[in-house]
Parts: C-alpha cells; structure tokens; sequence
C-alpha cells in the first residue's frame, strides 16, 4: 500500500515539474498598431459618408433624420483618435488597443453605411475620394 501511495506521489510531483518547465504563453497577438495614415483615411471615409449622405438627403426627406444622425460618426471617432495621439496621457498597450477596437469599429460603421446607400439615389462623388491606396 506505501508503495502504490508512493509512486503516485513520484508521478504528481512528475507531473507537475514536466508543467512548469512550458514556457509561459506569448503575449497577446492583435493587430498591428493604428498609424496616422490610417486615423486620417478613417476620418475621412466617416465624414464622405456623411457628406454623401447629407447630400442625399437634400433630395429625399426620408434621409433627413438619418443625415442628422449621421453627424455622430465622425465626432464619435475624434474621440479614439485624441486619446490614441496622448489627449489623456500615456496609454499602455492594452488600452491602445481596446482604443483602436473601438476607432476601427466606427470606422467599419461608416464604411458598410456608406455601401448601403442606393447608387441609383446616391451616386459616389468622384472629387473627394481618390482611389489609389
């Protein structure tokens, strides 16, 4: 009986230094960092949108309220935006990147609003927006 206690204490204790010997897990892997270039192209994709839709608007009234709403999108991304530039201190990686979640959610809103809106009544404006990358 001490010997079959005894080898499943060797094999715990086995056990448990074969576990501590894994290496520790790397650390959080998200996407890579906002860069200017693309905070600026955000701003601009959000307040297109609410340019092409205000514009819509002007000559379909069902679209009014939705132009007012709409002025919130860009506003709401300037906020992401001043905290990612250091408008409330320093930000260590985990809120920078909860930060730019939130700057590319708004972002993502824009870009599927603006997709949704009928080419027939809404036609894309070819002047604000280039297509080069």
């Amino acid at each position: 009986m001490r010997r079959v206690a005894f080898a499943v204490l060797v094999a715990i204790v086995g056990l448990a230094a074969c576990s501590a010997d894994k290496p520790a897990a790397p650390a959080e892997e998200g996407p890579p960092p906002m860069k200017p270039q693309e905070q600026e192209r955000g701003l601009a994709l959000c307040e297109g949108y609410v340019a092409r839709l205000c514009a819509c608007a002007k000559h379909d009234a069902a679209l009014a309220n939705s132009c007012e709403l709409a002025h919130a999108q860009p506003e709401a991304l300037k906020l992401p935006l001043r905290m990612l530039a250091g408008s409330e201190g320093p930000l260590n990686d985990h809120e920078r990147r909860l930060t730019e979640t939130a700057a590319r959610k708004i972002i993502a809103s824009c870009v599927k609003s603006d997709a949704a809106l009928p080419l027939d009544k809404c036609p894309r404006g070819t002047g604000s927006q280039s297509s080069s990358p």
